[in-house]
């Protein structure tokens, strides 16, 4: 088979997954119900816009703790709430209505590399100020579809917290409980049958293939995640942190087991009760506190060491723990440190903290661009072609070529042959049927299938949202057979636009993602510059290699998301070497962290009553440490792993760095 075939096979391959019925009766209910109400009550128009906010509100849901999940979807309602508003207010006025798009293209892809929450916020403030700019919504008042679509959206949330009531929505935080499970039971395995209270029938063989499955079946998972969110989601990484984790407590572990060497039945229900914690997201309890001093002496050193640092992760993770992405933030109150400082966060903190995230390098901007530059040419196209729906055009451009949401050719081709599919369907049901009912039908079937497209195939997933947006746009206006060839020709032009415009004029765009192992050194040798002027071991400006290190982070997140979106190899490499793309965010974050516990974040010096400054042998260990990783990372040699440091204080940045050798030795160790 050529590369060319197994390259379209791949872009038709669907994911093999369970068929979450559940969710698909929720977004059929949420989406048709309104707009069947405001049919029979003779307000079709209103009707329309609450089940467009249903929809955005459906497609925003994600996987994930009740608090996750509202405060997605809270931000893509309020996203599209803007979006409406702004595209309201230029609605009828095509100079305004075209540079509100090419701002707000740009607006949206800057506030995309905040995070997965900012990212869908940032599509739907985009998508909707688009279609609000160019959709006649009829003689209502311009405060209406804003407030239709945001009522909507609340609906289709009430009904997702409805159905999750009682029930675990995170798949991947169950997978990672059982990982620690899986664990507990191995090192009960270990030194023979029925040792330290494992199950008489267990050997280590059996129980190590068990973990193994676990461990491979809770990346997929996590993995799976991160694809199909844009940006970066603190969740997540938190999830990949915890299985970074317990890769050298395995390793520790198996080093045992080929000895015979059982493992303390404490440390084994230590374990157990943390695979249950993590399942509950419960915080840890006073008697629940790790056994090492029974670990003493020099055979034990390499699991007593990933012990702790999986207990300094679940401390910190139970406390919602999340170190500050940049600059003064209250992360030490939330660390429970003893003698924290909290600095005051002022609006400029806030500022500089997302300049730092956004000021990134060309991996992060020019994606921006080339979203922007299209958007310019759709616009264009528009006002030169008169287009009865001009707001077709510019969506399928925004909703491509959005620059965190991965492979622009695959996505292109994708949407291009699934909306021609999804128009051609929905325009039919509205040319042939006489009433509403068949196209209230479709919008209630094909909203269904929506969830179950959603992870299995981009293709599929636009060929069955196609057809509820276009009669949700169109089913009060109505429309012939002329629809169907105005689509059809409005989605080539887009697509066309995003291959000729913003694709095939970029190299970068098209050329192999293949080559990680410079990007992670890259980022790895900014870490290293960061530990080193940060904590105070070398001269130089702390914002400026702080700048610097969260910049080359950047880049490498949207270049990690655009790769996981392309077909394998490209995507299946990538997936391999996210988890050491997690440790460098996660050390970053450490390190930023551990710089406002010490009170030296930037304009301030010592004071009285500090606590003594850190070793800067121990900071040359940390920042030694961190330039292996990316050494090991390009070269993809054996990973280092040079001594770390035991400062309570940094233990934060060394349990990640930890944790980041032990993934680079299972990445880079030859195979057998």
């Amino acid at each position: 088979m050529s590369a060319s075939s197994k390259w379209v096979r791949e872009l038709t391959r669907q994911q093999r997954l369970p068929v979450p019925w559940a969710r698909m009766l929720r977004v059929a209910v949420a989406v048709a119900v309104p707009v069947s109400i405001g049919a029979v009550i003779g307000q079709l128009g209103l009707g329309l816009l609450c089940s467009i906010g249903a929809l955005g509100g459906s497609l925003a849901d994600a996987e994930g703790t009740v608090r996750f999940r509202i405060v997605r979807v809270a931000g893509a309602t309020t996203g599209g709430f803007i979006g409406f508003v702004v595209g309201g207010l230029v609605f009828g006025h095509p100079a305004w209505t075209a540079a509100s798009v090419v701002i707000g293209g740009l607006v949206a892809g800057v506030v995309s590399v905040q995070g997965a929450v900012a990212s869908v916020a940032a599509l739907q403030f985009l998508l909707y100020l688009i279609v609000a700019s160019g959709a006649d919504f009829g003689p209502v008042p311009p405060w209406l579809p804003s407030v239709g679509y945001v009522a909507g959206s609340a609906w289709a949330l009430m009904l997702a917290l409805i159905e999750s009531a009682g029930s675990s929505r995170d798949p991947g935080r169950d997978t990672v409980a059982d990982v620690y499970a899986k664990l507990s039971d191995y090192m009960a395995a270990c030194g023979g049958p029925g040792t330290a209270g494992g199950p008489a029938a267990s050997s280590a063989v059996d129980a190590r293939s068990r973990l193994t499955v676990a461990m491979n079946k809770a990346y997929d998972t996590v993995q799976t995640s991160r694809a199909h969110v844009g940006g970066s989601d603190r969740h997540i990484r938190r999830q990949a942190a915890f299985l970074n984790a317990a890769t050298p407590v395995i390793e520790a572990t198996t080093a045992r087991a080929v000895h015979d060497q059982p493992v303390p039945s404490s440390v084994v229900a230590w374990v157990a009760a943390l695979a249950d914690r993590i399942r509950r997201t419960e915080p840890p309890r006073t008697d629940d506190d790790l056994p090492v001093p029974l670990l003493a002496g020099a055979d034990w050193r390499d699991l007593a060491e990933g012990l702790e640092a999986v207990d300094e992760l679940a401390r910190h993770t139970a406390h919602s723990a999340v170190p500050a992405v940049t600059g003064p933030s209250p992360v030490t109150r939330a660390m429970r440190l003893p003698g924290a400082v909290v600095p005051r966060v002022t609006v400029r903190s806030r500022i500089g903290a997302v300049w730092d995230t956004v000021a990134g390098g060309p991996e992060t901007w020019m994606p921006i661009l080339r979203l922007v530059l299209c958007l310019a040419t759709g616009e264009l196209v528009v006002g030169l072609s008169s287009a009865e729906r001009p707001y077709w055009i510019v969506m399928t451009i925004a909703v491509t070529l959005k620059p965190d949401y991965g492979s622009v050719f695959a996505r292109a081709v994708q949407r291009g042959v699934g909306t021609v599919v999804g128009v051609l369907i929905g325009s039919a049901l509205l040319a042939l049927s006489p009433g509403a009912v068949v196209p209230l039908v479709g919008i209630a079937v094909f909203a269904a299938l929506v969830p179950f497209a959603q992870r299995r195939n981009y293709g599929l997933f636009t060929t069955f949202l196609t057809p509820v947006i276009v009669l949700l746009l169109d089913l009060g206006a109505g429309g012939g057979f002329e629809l169907v060839i105005s689509r059809v020709a409005d989605t080539a032009i887009g697509c066309a636009i995003v291959l000729i415009v913003g694709y095939l004029p970029w190299p970068d765009t098209w050329r192999s993602r293949l080559r990680f192992g410079p990007r992670i050194a890259r980022a790895a040798s900014a870490l290293a510059a960061y530990i080193r002027i940060g904590l105070g071991a070398a001269p130089g400006t702390r914002q400026a290699v702080r700048r610097e290190a969260y910049r080359q982070l950047s880049d490498l997140r949207t270049a990690l998301q655009q790769a996981l979106s392309e077909p394998p190899p490209v995507s299946s490499t990538a997936a391999g070497w996210w988890p050491v793309i997690v440790t460098l965010e996660r050390a970053v974050d450490a390190t930023t962290a551990i710089i406002v516990q010490q009170g030296a974040d930037e304009g301030e010096g010592a004071a009285a009553g500090d606590p003594p400054a850190i070793d800067p042998v121990a900071v040359e260990q940390l920042a030694r440490a961190a330039e292996a990783i990316g050494e090991a990372a390009r070269d993809r040699g054996v990973a280092a792993a040079p001594p770390l440091p035991r400062d309570v204080r940094l233990e934060p940045l060394t349990a990640e760095l930890r944790a980041g050798q032990a993934v680079l030795r299972h990445l880079t160790r030859p195979p057998e």
